[in-house]
């Protein structure tokens, strides 16, 4: 009797349905389709307006791409359940090469948007979002086959930042810093995670610090953004740079339960982008302080479950790779709510499966769809 089969479960034994049921994480996918679902709500009304401002008018534009894109996402999610994650570590080399590709296929020939060189194919693909799941896959691979010579710096330390350097600078150079500094400081985690040498961990971080300072010194920009974000914090209301005043009101307008879906007004002339990097003040305004711990509260059950499936795997191809995904979307929602509130500079960091994106959507589908993927494999060796 397998027990892979969605479609073959209402037709078991009730012992049998049973077992089946305990082979997936529902708290983890429960949380995962009730962000789905507040993305696709937020992302229509989040962008109604600026659908009708469209040469050709339609409220429903970014409705219908976000719904095609979930379509496909859930498609990938499926396959990467269904494929043994075995496969994904074996192809991850490959995959990290083809990703590097599309990283400079983007400074050679990509779109232009909004000052930085991201897209490519017209502005419907961004390959870094490719990167930073590959990139955890590739990162948990190699530190798998290392073993104890991690440890030594020749053979573990210096061939790693080399590596990660380099998937740094292709960003930088788009330019993305906010991409890079995500990956980077992920793959550094899962470096020490899995070598435990606090002595080279220090030294990586005055690195970080040094290359930070070059990197805001040679794009004026970020430093503009970290002076922007200097003057707002004691008082973001009344901020004299328009993102940060305006994302900021729109985010405590909502009160206690909101205005309601669809009735927000900061959305339609007031808040940047606001069905991608600041959706959460949509959510602020119209589902009010309620809704906006619920939104955080199912990215923490998220987190939550993520880890508990890697506390429970058996090799460290499995942990590394749950412990990074998890980190990874946790800090990048948190940076994308921080933004909003004015804990943190502007760093152009989407909401994780709330945000209107079509690479963003799929490949966060697809790495979820891996996770589940270690975690049934985790339980059914558990429990053949």
């Amino acid at each position: 009797m397998t027990h892979n089969t969605l479609a073959a479960a209402p037709g078991l034994p009730r012992p049998e349905r049973i077992r089946w049921l305990e082979q997936y994480d529902w708290w983890l996918l429960s949380a995962l389709a009730s962000l789905l679902a507040v993305g696709i709500i937020m992302v229509f009304s989040a962008s109604y307006y600026e659908g009708l401002l469209r040469a050709v008018p339609d409220g429903f534009y970014f409705l219908k791409r976000q719904l095609l894109w979930l379509i496909v996402g859930l498609a990938v999610f499926l396959v990467a359940a269904a494929v043994p994650h075995r496969i994904w570590q074996s192809l991850s080399p490959a995959m990290f090469i083809v990703a590097c590709l599309g990283l400079i296929a983007v400074l050679a020939v990509g779109t232009r948007a909004f000052g930085s060189q991201r897209l490519l194919f017209g502005a419907s693909f961004q390959p870094s979002e490719i990167m930073k799941i590959v990139m955890i896959f590739y990162t948990s691979h190699w530190l798998d086959s290392k073993g104890e010579k991690l440890r030594d710096n020749n053979t573990g330390l210096y061939p790693f930042s080399l590596f990660t350097a380099f998937v740094a600078i292709l960003l930088v150079l788009q330019p993305d810093i906010t991409m890079a500094i995500l990956i980077s400081t992920t793959a550094f985690a899962l470096f020490f995670l899995a070598s435990r040498n606090l002595r080279q961990l220090l030294w990586v971080g005055i690195l970080f610090a040094i290359l930070i300072v070059a990197t805001a010194t040679l794009y004026p920009y970020m430093t503009e953004r970290i002076l922007d974000f200097k003057e707002s914090f004691a008082d973001p209301l009344n901020s004299a740079s328009w993102q940060e005043r305006n994302t900021a009101r729109a985010a405590v307008r909502g009160g206690l339960f909101g205005a309601g879906p669809g009735q927000g007004e900061m959305k339609t002339l007031w808040v940047v982008l606001p069905w991608t990097d600041s959706v959460f003040a949509v959510i602020g305004e119209e589902t009010g302080f309620t809704g906006s711990i619920a939104v955080v509260g199912l990215y923490a059950v998220v987190a939550w479950r993520g880890l508990s499936i890697a506390a429970r795997a058996t090799t460290l191809f499995r942990q590394l790779s749950a412990v990074g995904l998890i980190f990874m979307l946790t800090t990048q929602a948190l940076l994308h709510v921080c933004v909003v509130l004015n804990i943190t500079p502007v760093t152009g960091m989407t909401l994780p499966f709330v945000s209107f994106g079509g690479s963003s959507l799929v490949t966060w589908l697809g790495a979820m769809g891996v996770l589940v993927n270690i975690d049934h494999t985790t339980r059914t060796q558990a429990n053949p």
